[in-house]
């Protein structure tokens, strides 16, 4: 018989558990799991070749992370279930004025034609560090920022600074329209989601729904991971939860747009249908980020004032979270000048 020898694809390295095993001790830490103790044993196999016995090894820490206790002492409290996650919720009622069919669709237009202008100004250094955009910015005259980055600041002397690649990128002056791009494909894909399951959609069908509509490499961090989970039929949410280092991150975040469009006025709707969506990829504030966003949106399709509209997705997300807590520092710290 021939000997089975199983080399390990990367895909790019976001479905390998094992090459990032660090990032999975700071997510774990910062999630209040009490794994400090393991340190030692995280960079150990972290510094391991990849192959075989790294992976069996990081199985073993992968056990060691779902069965870890919390931290004595953690002071934020942040729920998995809807249910529990509304019992955590600090409201804010602000003024409403429903907007009639024409504003409304004008507001739509603006939402979805703002979401293509900001992510048009980002793609062409998406990845890049501030440590080399802040400098490119100001050589290129446009810091702080007040314009789009064109294809004519791109020359090869100013090429020639810079280690992040900077060449034949969709520079505004470049493009007729915005690129494909994962953002935006997620508002398209959520509007399929309703048109096949209807606004009862469960989290089964986005899963289904994404396997049917794109092919894995139409996913990043923590997308990719869950859409390789399903191919492996782990179901929401252990999708979100499997070898998933990036359960935090923001992928659901900007996919939440669509449920605030459809929910005009109605923000816990939005934040129900984008806890559906959010939960086969991310927990905790990995989800709450997506209802905060969608929540927003629903909020700011019924008031102008950007305070309520903030106020109003928080609304919808345990007051005893990471997310929320960093929001109001931000939000007092405006208000205090």
């Amino acid at each position: 018989g021939t000997d089975l020898k199983i080399d390990y694809n990367n895909v790019d390295g976001f479905n390998r558990y094992p090459s990032d095993l660090m990032g999975e001790y700071k997510q774990s830490i910062e999630e209040g799991l009490d794994v400090e103790k393991y340190k030692n044993l995280f960079e150990a196999v972290s510094s391991l070749p990849n192959g075989e016995y790294k992976t069996r090894l990081s199985d073993v820490i992968y056990e060691m992370v779902m069965n870890a206790k919390m931290q004595s002492g953690y002071k934020y409290n942040e729920p998995f279930s809807f249910e529990e996650i509304k019992a955590l919720r600090r409201s804010h009622e602000f003024q409403r004025s429903r907007p009639d069919r024409e504003t409304l669709r004008k507001k739509l237009l603006g939402a979805w034609t703002g979401r293509a202008c900001g992510c048009l100004l980002g793609k062409p250094i998406e990845c890049i560090r501030s440590d080399e955009l802040i400098p490119l910015l100001k050589e290129t005259g446009n810091y702080p920022m007040n314009r789009y980055i064109l294809s004519s600041d791109i020359t090869d002397e100013v090429c020639s600074h810079y280690k992040f690649f900077l060449k034949n990128k969709p520079y505004a002056d470049t493009v007729d329209g915005m690129p494909v791009d994962d953002d935006t494909n997620y508002v398209v894909l959520a509007q399929k989601i309703i048109e096949d399951y209807g606004r009862n959609f469960d989290s089964k069908d986005v899963a289904t729904a994404w396997m049917k509509y794109q092919s894995v490499f139409s996913y990043f961090t923590a997308e990719r991971i869950a859409f390789i989970n399903f191919i492996n039929c782990i179901e929401p949410p252990a999708s979100a939860m499997y070898k998933n280092i990036c359960r935090e991150w923001i992928g659901a975040q900007i996919r939440g747009d669509y449920f605030g469009y459809i929910n005009p006025g109605n923000p816990e709707k939005a934040a129900e249908m984008a806890f559906r969506d959010a939960r086969i990829s991310h927990v905790k504030n990995g989800v709450y980020g997506e209802m905060f966003v969608s929540a927003m949106i629903a909020c700011a399709a019924v008031t102008d004032s950007i305070e309520d509209i903030i106020l109003g997705g928080l609304a919808q997300i345990p007051a005893t979270s990471r997310l929320h807590e960093a929001v109001m520092k931000i939000f007092d710290g405006y208000k205090n000048g």
